[in-house]
């Protein structure tokens, strides 16, 4: 595997895209020096660097898990590509380390900081391996395209909540986080798997197309026409319901009776933490594109206490019910069809 690995030339230059618990994506810059057909592999990617300090798997292990157990259960077209990527030669971890710690210093006067407070102080490891993937965010050759990401979550209510909830996992969780904040409509994952088999398909997917532009602050006009080719599409694909069942061939039973050497259970929860990314073209006679990323080997061994205890929270405290939260509703399609 190690001969067919690119590996990050010196002279890369970088800047903070965005991170998540395990990892920090940065856009490259490149050096004028490199070859071109090392440029052609590098242009239009993102650097996904791991953080020090975190019970994740090592790039290594998490790319050979896509490729074995990801890539199978999916179309090409349904995966953001992403391979592995060789850093000792680069340099360039003590100057993404540098980047971070940049931002902590300067962002405190800024209306809108680039770190999460709760992410100050971790850093970049030092390891040989990263991973580059396809930039999914808005391209400066279509500027009218419309693009977006979000978390899918769980697309079934959650194998070990009671028969009779009318919340969803997802709902659940966002109700006892927001429990002390104001009534809000969110967007429901169960809806999108929904929206070819309701009474009336477009009017679903529109739902879910209005509630993802508010869940997600896109400030879109809702009459704008790149919705409505979202919807439309919504009402054509089947990535969702595919998602979702294999979400549930791998966890029929949930976290109460999962155990941590279960690797079907793992990912599982890996399906259920991805990121969806989203293009809408501007022309029309482009397709839409939807691609699956995020899609990282759970480490059960050091998550399945957590995830258990989540689950015994929402069930003793009766967050999959909507008269928990004050009677607060959440937009569940739960809560809508009981």
């Amino acid at each position: 595997m190690k001969s067919s690995q690119l590996a990050l030339p010196p002279g890369c230059s970088a800047v903070y895209v965005g991170e998540g618990a395990a990892n920090v994506v940065f856009e490259l810059h490149l050096p004028d020096s490199i070859t071109e057909e090392l440029r052609l592999s590098l242009t239009g990617k993102l650097l996904r660097a791991a953080k020090d300090s975190t019970s994740a798997y090592g790039p290594g292990e998490l790319q050979q898990c896509w490729e074995d157990s990801i890539k199978p259960l999916f179309r090409p077209e349904d995966l953001v590509p992403q391979r592995l990527i060789r850093l000792e030669e680069s340099g360039i971890v003590d100057r993404l380390n540098q980047i971070l710690a940049d931002l902590e210093q300067t962002q405190v006067s800024d209306t809108k900081p680039s770190r999460r407070a709760d992410f100050f102080g971790s850093r970049v490891a030092d390891q040989p391996l990263a991973m580059i993937l396809d930039d999914m965010r808005l391209c400066p050759a279509h500027p009218g395209d419309l693009c977006f990401e979000f978390k899918p979550k769980w697309l079934a209510p959650c194998p070990s909540a009671p028969a009779d909830a009318s919340r969803c996992r997802t709902c659940a969780r966002k109700a006892c986080k927001d429990r002390k904040g104001a009534e809000t409509e969110r967007f429901c994952p169960l809806d999108l798997v929904h929206c070819q088999t309701d009474a009336d398909p477009q009017a679903a997917a529109v739902h879910v197309a209005d509630s993802l532009n508010a869940d997600l602050g896109l400030g879109i006009d809702t009459a704008d026409p790149r919705l409505a080719r979202f919807a439309d599409w919504l009402c054509r694909t089947d990535l969702f319901t595919r998602l979702r069942d294999e979400q549930l061939r791998r966890d029929p039973r949930g976290p109460l009776l999962a155990t941590a050497d279960d690797d079907d259970f793992a990912l599982a929860m890996t399906l259920r933490d991805c990121a969806c990314f989203v293009r809408v073209p501007v022309e029309a006679e482009r397709p839409v594109e939807a691609r699956l990323a995020d899609l990282d080997k759970k480490n059960a061994r050091a998550k399945l206490e957590q995830w258990r205890d989540m689950e015994k929270k929402f069930i003793d405290e009766k967050w999959y019910y909507s008269e928990a939260g004050h009677g607060r509703r959440t937009n569940c399609r739960l809560e809508r069809v009981l």
